[in-house]
C-alpha cells in the first residue's frame, strides 16, 4: 500500500464494480487482521483518500464498517472521527445506522457510536428516522458497455449452472479462469480459515492457534510452536496421506482438456500439485508448503527431510549453517509471489470463464481478481456463502444480472452438479 500511495496511483479510483481502496479497506475488517487494516485506512485518507465516496450501490465505507459486526467497531470510530457521513444512503435507502442495528451482522457499539455522532452534528435527522424501514430495490448503477444483446448471448441458455456447462461443451470457454481457497481442500479434512466452529480462526482452535502463526515473528520467536501448527493442519497434505478432493480432480480435468488458462489458488496445501496440475498453469497466491528455504542462508530445503523432522516434533534445520528453515508461504506482511502479478492482467482480459470456488473473497490483492475480468465473461461462484460482487446481483439487482451464477452450498457438491452437466462423471 505504501508503493501504491507513493507512487501517486488515484487513490478515489474504482474497480468494476465500484471499489475505491477505501472500500476494500472497510471490507477486510471483517477478518482477523483489523488493526492492519484500519492502519491502512488512515494512510489512505491522510493521502487525500474521499472518506464519504460511494461506490456502485451508493455505499460508503461507513456503510461497509457498519456490516462487520464487532470487527468494524475500530473501523467505524476512525470514519466517523475523520468526516464520515453517517447520513447518506446506500441504494436500498439504509443509513450506517440501519446497517449497524441489524441484528444479523451489525455491532451494538458501532450503532451507538453513529447514533452519538448523528444527534451531535445532525440533530434534526431523527425527526424523520425509521428504524424499521424496510430497503427498496437498488436503482441502476451499471456500467456495462454492452448491449441488451451482446448480454444474452454470454449465457444464452439462461444464467445458470446448465449453462455454464453448454458453454464450456460448445467451446465457448477454452481459457478458463479458477479462483480458489481453502473451502476446496476441506472434504480432504484440512481446515478452512473462517468457519465458526472448525476454521483455523475459530475460537475453539485460536487456543493454541492463532492467526499471528503465519507471521514470520512467530517462526523465529516459538519455532516449536509454529511447527506443531504446520503438523496439525498442513503436515498430512504435504506428505500425501490426504487426497486432492472431487473439486481438485475437477481442475485436473480441466487442465488435461487443454481448457484451463490459469489456477489462482490462496492454498498453500499442495493439493493443486497432487491432483497433477501443471505449475505453469498454477498461480500459489500465498505461497506453497511444497518448498522452503534456510530463513539466514536462504539455501533451499530438502522437503523430504523437512517434513520428517516436524512430523518427529524437531525443527527443520539448514543443513548448510543450522538455522531454522521456513516454508515458501507468504507470511503476514510479506509480498506476494512476483507470478501472480506478472500473470493477473492478461489472464484476466482474456479469460472466457471465471469460476470462483471456496473462498470468502476476503483478502486483498486477491479478492480483486474477480472484477478484472471482461463484460463479457461469465462469472460462476461455488461456494458455502454468496460472497463479493456476487451478492449485488442476488441481492439487489437480479433482474438485470446476465452472467454471474451462484452454487451456494459444499464445494464438492456444486462441482459434480457441473460435472454432471458436463457428461465428465466418469473422467473423475
Amino acid at each position: 500500500m505504501k508503493l501504491f500511495v507513493e507512487n501517486k496511483a488515484s487513490l478515489n479510483a474504482t474497480d468494476q464494480d465500484g471499489l475505491s481502496p477505501l472500500h476494500a479497506t472497510a471490507s477486510c475488517t471483517q477478518v482477523d487482521l483489523k488493526d492492519d487494516y484500519l492502519r491502512v485506512a488512515k494512510l489512505l485518507v491522510s493521502k487525500g483518500a474521499d472518506i464519504n465516496l460511494q461506490m456502485e450501490g451508493n455505499c460508503t465505507a461507513l456503510h461497509i464498517a457498519a456490516c462487520a459486526g464487532k470487527k468494524g467497531e475500530e473501523m467505524v470510530k476512525y470514519l466517523l472521527e475523520n468526516g464520515a457521513d453517517p447520513t447518506i444512503e446506500s441504494g436500498i435507502g439504509f443509513t450506517a445506522l440501519h446497517y449497524s442495528i441489524n441484528k444479523e451482522y451489525g455491532s451494538g457499539v458501532s450503532a451507538e457510536m453513529i447514533e452519538k455522532d448523528l444527534k451531535k452534528k445532525y440533530p434534526h435527522f431523527f425527526e424523520t428516522f425509521d428504524r424499521n424501514k424496510e430497503r427498496k430495490m437498488a436503482p441502476s448503477s451499471a456500467k456495462s458497455r454492452l448491449s441488451e444483446e451482446e448480454k444474452r448471448s454470454v449465457l444464452p441458455g439462461g444464467v445458470n449452472l446448465r449453462a455454464i456447462a453448454e458453454r464450456i461443451k460448445n467451446g465457448g470457454s477454452k481459457r478458463i479462469v479458477v479462483l480458489t481457497g481453502a473451502g476446496i481442500s476441506v472434504n480432504a479434512g484440512i481446515p478452512d480459515f473462517r468457519s465458526p466452529e472448525t476454521g483455523i480462526y475459530s475460537q475453539k482452535r485460536t487456543q493454541e492457534f492463532n492467526a499471528s502463526s503465519f507471521d514470520l515473528s512467530s517462526l523465529v520467536e516459538n519455532p516449536s510452536g509454529f511447527y506443531r501448527f504446520c503438523k496439525e493442519i498442513f503436515l498430512p497434505s504435504a506428505v500425501g496421506r490426504v487426497k486432492p478432493t472431487i473439486t481438485h480432480r475437477f481442475l485436473g480435468i480441466l487442465a488435461s482438456k487443454g481448457l484451463l488458462q490459469r489456477i489462482y489458488t490462496q492454498n498453500v496445501d499442495t493439493l493443486e500439485r497432487k491432483a497433477g496440475i501443471d505449475a505453469d498453469l498454477l498461480v500459489e497466491s500465498h505461497g506453497t508448503f511444497a518448498t522452503g528455504h534456510c530463513i539466514k542462508c536462504r539455501t533451499d530445503a530438502d522437503m523430504d527431510k523437512f517434513w520428517k523432522s516436524v512430523d518427529e516434533d524437531n525443527l527443520p534445520l539448514c543443513q548448510r549453517c543450522g538455522s531454522i528453515q521456513r516454508p515458501d508461504v507468504v507470511f503476514f506482511g510479506e509480498a506476494l509471489p512476483p507470478k501472480f502479478f506478472d500473470l493477473r492482467t492478461k489472464d484476466m482480459k482474456n479469460a472466457d470463464l471465471l469460476i470462483v470456488i471456496g473462498t470468502s473473497l476476503m483478502v486483498y490483492p486477491f479478492a480483486g481478481l474477480v472484477n478484472e475480468v471482461s463484460e463479457d465473461c461469465p462469472r460462476l461462484l461455488v461456494n458455502k456463502k454468496i460472497v463479493g460482487p456476487f451478492t449485488k446481483y442476488h441481492q439487489q439487482n437480479q433482474h438485470e444480472n446476465y452472467r454471474d451464477v451462484i452454487c451456494e452450498g459444499d464445494c464438492d457438491e456444486g462441482i459434480l452438479a457441473l460435472v454432471n452437466f458436463l457428461g465428465w462423471e466418469n473422467q473423475l
